[in-house]
This record gives C-alpha cells, sequence and structure tokens, in this order.
C-alpha cells in the first residue's frame, strides 16, 4: 500500500496547515505564521512531506480594498514560492469542497460547512470548536489524499489542543 504525507494549506494572513501521514493514520495542523515584517514562515510546519495541495485563491476586488487585496497577494506568492520545490497542486475552493463536503447541507455559511465535515471525519472532535481556517486546510490535505486513491482512515490527532476550543456546550 502507498503512503504518503500530504500537506494542505489554506492561505492567507489567518491562514493555516494540514498534515496527514496516511503510513501512521496522524494528523497535524496549525495557523500560517509569518514574521513582523510580513514574510511567511515556512519553518513552522515542518519539513517533511511527499505533496502539497494548496487552496487556489483570489482577491475580491469588491470585497477587499487596495491595499488588501496587495497584502493577500503578497503572502499567497511567497506561500507558493515556499512549496514550489515540492510537488504542489492548487485547488479550487469549488473543487475541493464538491469532492470532500459531499451531503453536507449548502445552504449552510461555507465556514460552518466546512467545520461539519470536519465534524463528520473526526466525530470524536466534534465537542471541540476548529477554526474554519484549520478544518479548510484539513479538507485541502483530506481531498489530496483521496486524489492520491489511499484510503481515509479515522486521524490521530497529534495537537489538537493547541488547535481547539472547548465549545461552550461540552
Amino acid at each position: 500500500m502507498t503512503t504518503m504525507k500530504i500537506l494542505g494549506i489554506d492561505p492567507g494572513k489567518t491562514g493555516a496547515w494540514c498534515l496527514l501521514d496516511t503510513d501512521e493514520s496522524l494528523a497535524e495542523a496549525g495557523r500560517i505564521q509569518w514574521t513582523e515584517d510580513g514574510i511567511f514562515d515556512f519553518g513552522k510546519i515542518g519539513k517533511f512531506w511527499d505533496h502539497v495541495i494548496v487552496e487556489k485563491v483570489k482577491a475580491i476586488p469588491h470585497k477587499m480594498g487596495a491595499s488588501s487585496a496587495f497584502t493577500f497577494g503578497m503572502g499567497y506568492g511567497q506561500i507558493l514560492f515556499a512549496f514550489s520545490a515540492y510537488g504542489t497542486t492548487l485547488v479550487s475552493p469549488k473543487t475541493w469542497q464538491a469532492a470532500c463536503l459531499t451531503g453536507i447541507d449548502t445552504d449552510l455559511n461555507p465556514k460552518l460547512r466546512s467545520q461539519a465535515g470536519f465534524a463528520r471525519l473526526n466525530p470524536e472532535l466534534k465537542t471541540l470548536k476548529i477554526d474554519h481556517n484549520i478544518t479548510d486546510a484539513f479538507h485541502l490535505a483530506n481531498y489530496g489524499v483521496m486524489k492520491h486513491g489511499l484510503n481515509h482512515r479515522q486521524w490521530q490527532w497529534q495537537n489538537i489542543n493547541a488547535i481547539s476550543k472547548k465549545s461552550k456546550k461540552s
């Protein structure tokens, strides 16, 4: 059986990453880090993966100011450059959502839909509140798992306490 380490990247100032290791069934995630000068801190993610899936994004002129769009594009470019030496695939939100969120109510807000999909695949974590950037990064990595023909498995989360906050209901 083929095994891989697939890294999913949800870019942006508040973006996130998720690494799925299909050999060990391990999952780890975190926030994208930036230096004080606005430089992408690639070292916080680690250095060992087989494939990188990055969400293909674009500026939205009527929702972003020119300065925000420029800053967003600069950060996105840094992320793409940092992973350019690795097998990297750009995936549009509609593509990964269609593959990973089937059966989840399409009328839900996209953030809630992503979180519902995460809870469906990680039922033991349903009492935790996981940020939508991290759930998006998880789905991007899981999209890579599926596209490489690898089986979904029950993920053993390595740093769940660092990326979650107990919900008020638990």
